[in-house]
Formats: structure tokens, sequence, C-alpha cells
């Protein structure tokens, strides 16, 4: 009994090789034809088919939850995309505030310092010092806003850049898993 299963064994080997070169040699030949389960069904015993059907579409249902995981990603990804290239366009329209308020306050204090220059002999002279004071003070309140607010759009660009670096990686592994399937 032990000499038959043995026998048995080594024949049901040798059937499982000559159905997996069979498979090998159909996958290496260079015609494009499509290899169909009523072709394969002379080649291959109906267990080894039914064993490839069954791995082949684990495999597909894995690669479409692959693919499906990466579109969501690729959503959020250009949700974010959107959000940071909205900031930056608010960002760069407070800079553009910013450096206008600090032309004009650059002007209000040349003004003020003429009229300091002249008012220098007269009465008035504290008022206008401490108007030019509050005004420099201002103005260096603003250079340093405008230089955070600079900072801030050179965080938020770097950031950009590297969403759309990201996007681009994600929609190159989307092309790439599209092509598998």
């Amino acid at each position: 009994m032990v000499a038959a299963w043995g026998e048995s064994s080594y024949e049901d080997s040798e059937d499982e090789d000559g159905e997996e070169q069979t498979l090998m040699t159909i996958g290496e030949s260079d015609d494009e034809q499509e290899v169909s389960v009523i072709h394969l069904k002379d080649k291959i015993s109906k267990e080894k088919l039914s064993e490839l059907l069954l791995d082949f579409i684990d495999e597909s249902e894995v690669i479409n939850n692959e693919m499906e995981q990466l579109s969501k990603e690729c959503a959020i990804l250009k949700a974010k995309c959107k959000n940071l290239e909205l900031r930056a366009s608010e960002s760069d329209s407070k800079n553009t505030e910013l450096k206008n308020q600090v032309l004009e306050l650059d002007t209000t204090v040349l003004k003020l310092r003429s009229e300091n220059l002249k008012l220098k002999l007269g009465t008035g002279k504290k008022k206008v010092d401490h108007i030019h004071l509050t005004l420099e003070e201002n103005l260096g309140k603003m250079k340093d806003e405008l230089y955070q607010k600079n900072e801030q759009i050179r965080v938020l660009k770097e950031d950009l850049g590297k969403v759309k670096h990201e996007l681009d990686r994600t929609y190159k592994w989307n092309k790439s898993s599209n092509a598998l399937s």
C-alpha cells in the first residue's frame, strides 16, 4: 500500500510538473493570442485550472482594492493641493497688501520727518516726536509681519511642491497598477 501511494504521488507530481511546464510554455510564447479556459482545459487538469482561476480572481480583487485605495489617496492629495494653492494665493494677496501698507507708512514717515524738521523750533515738537515714534513703531511691526508672511508663503510653496511631487508619484503608481491590471 505504501508503494502504491508513492507511485501515485510520483505520477501526480509528474502531472503537476507537466501542467506547470505547459503554462510556462504558453506564457513564454511570442504569440499575443489570448489563452482561453477551453484551450487550457485540454492541457491542464480541472483541479489545477480551478486553482489558477481562484488565484486569478483573488489577485484581481487585491489589485482592484489597491486601485481603489490609490484613487482615494489621489483624491485626498488633489484636495490638499488645491487647499495649499488657495492658501498660497491668499498669502500672496496678504503679502501685497502688507507691502502697500509698508510703502504708505514709509511715505508718511518721510512726510512726518519733513514736518518734524520744520517744527523743531516750534512748540509742537513734542507732538510730532510722539507721532513720529508711533509711526516708526508701526513701520517696524509691519515689516515684521511682512517678513513672517513671506516666510509662511515660502513654507506653503514648499508644501505645495511636496504635494505635487506626491501626486505625481501616486499618479505614476496608479498608471502602473492599471497597466498590470
